[in-house]
């Protein structure tokens, strides 16, 4: 894979959506839960915090450590050449003849309740019914019954089509070029007068809160802050890891493989590397 792509290493990050038991006409996309940024492209933001995949985060952190957000959080390397932990969330809009609104996905497994998600080629061949499924209470909460697809090339809405089953929206790719947004419930019946042949205009960005620009960047949940792990996960839980971590400024990267070890022991191998 490393050589496919011409990288120096490839590490494992995040948690993906690959099971969906609960919503079975929805099958699982194999998507991550954070931010992706390739080349200094938006590939696509975080899932609502419940639609999480891995272990579940409670508002709970360590006495002097940063509140990292649960499917926000990243490691990165910014357009200055420095790697960093931090958080990327999702600012973006679309407009059209009735007004602006809120775009509050952009190619994620899961969309929140009255949203709207865009899909460009980016997402792949995986289908799109699963982001209309899940709630902000659970990943296990229904799908929505009131959809609405549209697909706009070169800034015009080339197809409009209500759906008023889950199971029957589209899982047709995307094709260069293109955009489908998927409105779900209360978007769905805001955006009912959009026609074919009309303008829709978009725009996207995945903003860090110190405002910095990254090259790279990939969803990595913090499970260990301060050499404990987080509430809710087992710290003498035995298998192998893959850790990623940089040093104080941001210069040196470090990425290990162990083949078996706990939390706390793969916290303290990515430590001695940079001692």
């Amino acid at each position: 894979m490393a050589e496919n792509a011409g990288a120096v290493a490839v590490v494992n990050c995040d948690f993906f959506n690959n099971d969906e038991n609960a919503h079975p006409d929805a099958p699982h996309t194999n998507a991550p839960v954070g931010p992706v940024i390739m080349g200094g492209q938006d590939i696509k933001a975080a899932v609502p915090d419940k639609q999480r995949m891995g272990p579940a985060r409670d508002d709970l952190v360590y006495p002097g450590s940063p509140d990292f957000p649960a499917n926000q959080t990243v490691l990165g390397i910014t357009t200055a050449g420095e790697a960093t932990i931090t958080e990327l969330s999702l600012d973006g809009s679309l407009q059209t003849r009735s007004g602006e609104f809120t775009l509050d996905g952009l190619n994620q497994y899961a969309i929140p309740e009255g949203g709207i998600g865009a899909f460009t080629s980016e997402w792949g061949t995986g289908p799109r019914l699963r982001a209309i499924c899940g709630d902000e209470g659970a990943r296990n909460g229904p799908c929505s019954d009131s959809i609405l697809e549209i697909t706009v090339a070169d800034d015009i809405v080339t197809e409009a089509t209500v759906i008023d089953e889950c199971c029957e929206a589209s899982s047709d790719p995307v094709d260069a070029g293109e955009v489908v947004f998927v409105a779900r419930d209360a978007a769905a019946d805001e955006l009912a007068d959009v026609a074919v042949g009309d303008p829709l205009y978009w725009d996207h960005d995945l903003v860090a809160p110190d405002g910095a620009e990254f090259t790279t960047a990939i969803g990595g949940y913090p499970l260990v802050i301060d050499g404990r792990g987080l509430p809710g996960v087992d710290p003498g839980d035995r298998r192998p890891r893959t850790i990623a971590g940089h040093d104080k400024d941001g210069t040196t990267l470090f990425l290990a493989v162990v083949e078996e070890a706990t939390l706390t022991e793969g916290s303290w191998r990515i430590r001695t590397l940079h001692r």
